[in-house]
């Protein structure tokens, strides 16, 4: 089949806010930018609004301090030129999206009102006024729409292209279902995480992490996909919001956590930070509570916010109007929570300027690794976003306009017709696989893991890959979704592997069967294809 055949200065793969803040200093910087994305959403779009940053009058904080709460939260792993990046231009970040027009929250003076969220020792997270991170999307969105980013929506890439060792485009499937390959002087790639692979999830299912196994397939190295944050407060009931956050800023506002008894069991868990205890610490705590009988009805624990003033509480909790129409008030009833996978914190390694180790390739966001090591501080993910895509983009540009569009640029598309009818068996086999990984991530790859759980892991993908390699594909859109759903197969496989590898317990990576952090393991599990 001949491909539809595009040719661009700057491909950005992913439509979060890292892909958009990308593509916009890339245009800035005067090229020729073109972003695609896939169905499924992207998590800036469910994203609770939360920006982590360092303001210059802030009297209680500095750059330093930051850091101080991320490589502690980090546990070890995080590298420290890539966070005090992070760290040092967070404000000029905030100041470039309060410029494109996203309101926040202010105080009576107008200056911003600052929030705490999970494993901050103090309040720096600024929030969406509308409390919904659609909301500052949208104006990214429109932006890049208007500086002249041309945007095509609902491709699935499946292969980044090379030539002589550089990437220099990538290939899939358009929108209609027809080959498509795209060339490129140099490619962002900013195609998010891989929460949406696990079974009960706070992201939008489009987040089932196919770049890492893109870049990896291209030369570069993971790290650190041991590492998948849950978010230890989702709602677990009424259904219509169920998985929807109960943001880490609640408990700043002074919220408790409680089990089933009523007791404040953070205590036994932080007994310094208690309830404002990171992510990884107090996601464990619910599963361990839960584990020893005293676990709330739907498998998690209690929010108890009934103290919380209502300015504090609305601002603080985006999902409060919603949850009081469905008929709990958190003004006087508890909110019941369950952990659900919300971030991956390992992925690509890039330096400081989002070079990968593949000539051509930056990378940005959550499909990279190193800036928050072993577990992520609350609201830093959009922070960094802004402040790496804004890096990425411009460096990109940059290069593009020193480097020639590949020649003769070739992808040996498939054979298979677009017009042939699917085959059935293998349409069920591709919907029911993704399935089969959810719950086997769920299972085996989920809070508190032991060895024999991430075996048993293992043995079902390979159960599953086998029979996925066995499948015809007479379809061309099928021979596509089974490659990708080959390349997740083998995703999960290696954050399975890498966990079975860390026998220790570090930061969101809990082992039952080794329940204490090994000083001797303070370094990353680096995985690449080559020898």
């Amino acid at each position: 089949m001949t491909p539809v055949k595009l040719d661009t200065d700057v491909l950005v793969l992913g439509g979060g806010s890292g892909g958009l803040c990308a593509a916009m200093a890339a245009r800035e910087a005067g090229a020729r930018v073109t972003l695609v994305y896939k169905t499924g959403g992207n998590a800036t779009a469910v994203a609770a609004g939360g920006y982590a940053v360092v303001l210059p009058d802030a009297a209680d904080d500095s750059a330093d301090h930051l850091m101080a709460d991320a490589l502690r939260s980090g546990a070890g792993l995080v590298d420290q030129t890539l966070l005090r990046r992070l760290a040092e231009r967070s404000y000029p970040a905030i100041q470039r999206v309060t410029d494109w027009g996203v309101a926040f929250y202010r105080n009576e003076d107008g200056s911003y009102r600052r929030f705490r969220s999970g494993g901050h020792t103090v309040p720096r997270s600024l929030r969406c006024a509308s409390g919904r991170g659609s909301d500052a999307y949208g104006v990214l969105f429109r932006r890049a729409g208007e500086q002249g980013v041309t945007m095509l929506k609902n491709v699935l890439i499946t292969q980044l292209l090379l030539k002589d060792g550089r990437v220099c485009g990538a290939a899939g499937v358009d929108g209609e279902g027809k080959p498509l390959m795209i060339a490129a002087r140099t490619v962002v790639l900013a195609t998010g995480g891989m929460a949406a692979l696990y079974e009960h999830t706070t992201t939008a299912p489009g987040l089932t992490g196919e770049g890492y196994i893109l870049a990896l397939e291209a030369g570069c190295r993971l790290r650190d996909m041991e590492f998948v944050q849950f978010m230890p407060t989702t709602l677990a009931a009424p259904p219509s919001l169920k998985g929807k956050l109960v943001n880490d800023t609640l408990r700043g506002e002074g919220a408790i956590m409680r089990n089933k008894d009523g007791e404040r069991f953070m205590e036994r868990y932080d007994p310094v930070l208690k309830d404002m205890a990171a992510r990884d610490i107090l996601s464990a705590a619910i599963a361990k509570e839960v584990a020893a009988g005293r676990g709330s009805p739907m498998g998690g624990a209690y929010v108890d916010a009934r103290h919380i003033p209502e300015k504090a509480l609305l601002q603080s909790f985006g999902a409060c109007k919603a949850l009081r129409a469905a008929g709990i008030d958190p003004s006087r009833d508890l909110i019941e929570v369950v952990p659900a996978a919300h971030f991956s914190c390992g992925g690509v390694v890039i330096d400081v300027d989002c070079h990968t180790d593949v000539p051509g390739l930056y990378a940005v966001g959550e499909v990279t690794g190193g800036i928050h090591g072993a577990n992520r501080l609350g609201a830093t993910a959009l922070t960094e976003n802004v402040v790496f895509g804004q890096t990425a983009g411009q460096l990109a540009a940059e290069e593009a306009e020193k480097t020639p569009l590949p020649a003769d640029l070739a992808w040996e598309a498939p054979g298979q017709c677009s017009d042939c009818p699917p085959d059935p068996e293998t349409e069920a086999v591709l919907t029911g696989g993704e399935k089969s990984i959810h719950h086997i991530l769920w299972q085996y790859g989920g809070i508190l893991r032991d060895a024999r759980g991430l075996t048993q892991g293992l043995v079902e993908l390979g159960h599953l890959d086998r029979q996925l390699s066995d499948l015809p594909t007479p379809n061309f859109v099928q021979q596509q979704k089974k490659r990708r759903l080959t390349q997740l197969v083998y995703l999960a496989s290696l954050v399975l592997q890498a966990a079975l590898r860390r026998t220790e317990s570090r930061g969101c990576h809990t082992r039952t069967d080794f329940p204490d952090t090994d000083p001797n393991q303070q370094e990353s599990i680096i995985l690449s294809l080559k020898p």
